[in-house]
């Protein structure tokens, strides 16, 4: 009965997915050109960033930890002058969210 049960358990280990890990799923985020202010740009390029990251935990089986609200990654931008000659930002971002 004992041998049953630990050949049992070890089978319900090997067929159970695996867990997603903390900060294994980097997301990526985008925006479009218009924006007239850099931090805003980063702003909603790492919040898309974020949301990706989430989803991609999710998909595998975990569990997104995280507060929408406290945005954190890295951040790239680009800079042309728009019509009226002021500087407009285009944003790319990566961040990982924590994965339970």
């Amino acid at each position: 009965m004992r041998r049953r049960t630990i050949i049992a358990l070890v089978a319900l280990l090997l067929v159970a997915p695996a867990a997603a890990r903390a900060g294994s799923y980097k997301g990526y985020g985008e925006t479009d050109w218009g924006y007239t202010n850099k931090a805003y740009c980063c702003e909603d390029a790492v919040a898309a960033a974020q949301d990706d990251s989430a989803r991609a935990c999710e998909r595998a089986g975990g569990y997104a930890d995280f507060r929408p609200s406290s945005a954190r990654g890295r951040c790239d931008w680009d800079t042309k002058r728009g019509q009226d000659g002021r500087s407009v930002y285009r944003c790319s971002a990566t961040a990982s969210v924590n994965c339970r």
